[in-house]
């Protein structure tokens, strides 16, 4: 009577090994679209950082500058991530009240952050609305 267990061994370490190949690629793309997903967060932590950062600058700069508007971008020394500001009066009739826009984009374009405010200059600045706009 012949032996019809002969291949089965073979059979059986062959399929072993295809179902740990298979968890290994299914681990393997886990841990990689996870590692996607961390970046962008963080770069979308940055960003919004750096947009807060513009507009402390803005409030900085109406402080102490007696004709605060206009537009301006610099480029951080640590990130070297570019912020751009604009600051506007609200109107003539009230001179010492501001919008302020700030925005940043890091890395990939993928994180872009714009932060708008209304800031008043009376005896100190301050600072009365804020709004993240995306």
């Amino acid at each position: 009577m012949p032996n019809k267990s002969k291949g089965l061994g073979l059979f059986t370490v062959l399929a072993a090994l295809l179902i740990m190949i298979a968890l290994v690629v299914i681990g393997i793309n886990f841990v990689l679209s996870n590692y996607h997903l961390s970046y962008h967060v963080r770069q979308g932590i940055k960003a919004f950082y750096l947009a807060d950062a513009g507009i402390k600058r803005a409030m900085y700069k109406i402080a102490t500058t007696p004709n605060p508007e206009g537009s301006e971008s610099w480029t951080t020394f640590v990130a070297g991530e570019t912020i751009v500001l604009d600051i506007t009066s609200l109107a003539p009739s009230e001179p010492n009240n501001y919008e302020v826009s700030s925005s940043c984009s890091t890395g990939d374009l993928s994180s872009i952050k714009k932060i708008r405010a209304k800031i008043a200059k009376t005896t100190g600045i301050k600072l009365l609305e804020w709004e993240i706009l995306n």
